[in-house]
């Protein structure tokens, strides 16, 4: 027809463009009471019901962002470390995917003027995104004085997103040494709280230290080292955040650079050839080197409390088992300490004046009487270093070459 009657063709394509445009608009305005946003609304709801919750294919996965912040009561009181998680987050995302940014208020949910103040602030927080291009949406918590963080977190993170359209990544940023921990409504005890709850709820985690040393989207690093941590089988999560890092202009004039740690047994010359090979596929430039612990006793001292905690109480009666217990769980803190001054040690030989350094973050523990020990443990490895990143994934991340 285009051939023949040109105009009479594209005539009748506008008409019946135009004609399906109004079905939908007259749809929207029957489903949602307003023609535009109506069609907004109904291409969304189609999409996100096309996607089953079922089918999830992990493949060329991305951190899809959720940020849980406690702020301050006032929207003039912000907080830089908020700010710069932003910020962060922008390079990270790249203005891409999905972010939840959610600011956790003590305030009476209640209260008239509590929640007035609190859309106030959510207006603040997307107006500090919008000027980082971070594309996402802002969220404000209230939770009563006598309202326990830890259910409230709980709740928020398995009520996040809609079907396939969820975070997947809780991104923290590490509580000073100053804070104090008695206070249960501290930043201290708040961080704790997220933690667990990340970790119970399959989230990777991304818990980033010295967050107020993080450069601003304004400035580009004109150089240095962009150093990342890997172990055996680690699953390359802290690679993929470096590759994704190196997109953003604050940090693509760095270079990468993939420390593999070795126990003494392992092959180097093989290990590093493998790390070369996985790079090649992914095409990631980096330089690779490989170091070895040096200290084979670190495993075998764990295995042995492990072994003396279980063993004890079956030779031991009453008070002298509790006191083998505490002896035994002591013994296992002190390698624990042990191993965090040694991998410490490794960095800084390595790292000391790099820009950023990648390290994979230990298992978080189940009980949150183990927390403070934790991340003690956490601050031991990373003393004396300016901007950390610890990652960890929950193992259902794969990366290919279509990064």
């Amino acid at each position: 027809m285009f051939s023949t009657h040109s105009a009479y063709a594209l005539v009748s394509v506008i008409l019946c463009s135009s004609t399906y445009k109004y079905v939908e608009w007259k749809g929207g305005i029957n489903e949602w009471g307003d023609g535009i946003r109506g069609l907004a609304l109904s291409t969304a709801q189609y999409s996100l019901m096309q996607i089953s919750e079922k089918s999830k294919d992990p493949k060329n996965w991305r951190p899809q962002l959720l940020i849980l912040q406690s702020m301050p009561g006032s929207k003039e009181l912000f907080d830089l470390r908020y700010l710069n998680l932003l910020n962060f987050a922008s390079q990270l995302k790249a203005g891409k995917g999905l972010t939840i940014v959610v600011s956790l208020l003590r305030e009476n949910p209640s209260n008239e003027n509590d929640v007035k103040s609190a859309k106030l602030i959510k207006e603040r927080m997307e107006k500090d995104m919008k000027e980082r291009d971070l594309r996402g949406f802002a969220q404000i918590l209230l939770y009563d004085e006598d309202q326990i963080i830890s259910s409230s977190v709980n709740t928020l993170i398995q009520s996040s997103g809609i079907e396939k359209l969820r975070p997947n990544t809780l991104l923290l940023s590490l509580p000073t040494k100053q804070v104090e921990k008695e206070d249960e409504g501290s930043e201290y005890r708040s961080f704790t709280d997220k933690l667990l709850a990340g970790a119970v709820n399959e989230m990777a985690l991304l818990v980033v230290k010295g967050i107020t040393e993080f450069p601003k989207n304004d400035v580009t690093l004109t150089g240095g080292d962009l150093d990342v941590y890997c172990f055996v089988q680690d699953g390359g999560l802290c690679v993929l955040i470096a590759y994704l890092l190196k997109r953003s202009e604050v940090w693509n004039r760095c270079k990468t650079r993939i420390v593999a740690v070795a126990r003494p047994q392992e092959n180097s010359a093989k290990l590093k050839k493998q790390i070369k090979n996985y790079l090649d596929k992914l095409r990631i430039d980096a330089e690779i080197l490989v170091t070895k612990l040096n200290d084979s006793e670190l495993s075998i001292n764990e295995a042995n409390d492990d072994k003396t905690e279980t063993k004890g109480p079956k030779k031991v009666q009453g008070t002298a088992s509790s006191d083998e217990r505490m002896k035994a769980l002591d013994r296992k803190k002190a390698n624990k300490r042990h191993e965090a001054i040694r991998l410490n040690k490794l960095i800084l030989e390595h790292s000391r004046n790099s820009q950023l350094v990648l390290f994979p973050l230990p298992k978080p523990p189940l009980f949150e009487d183990e927390v403070d020990d934790y991340i003690h443990y956490l601050e031991v490895i990373s003393d004396n270093l300016e901007k950390v990143v610890f990652v960890r994934g929950t193992g259902a991340e794969v990366i290919t070459s279509k990064a």
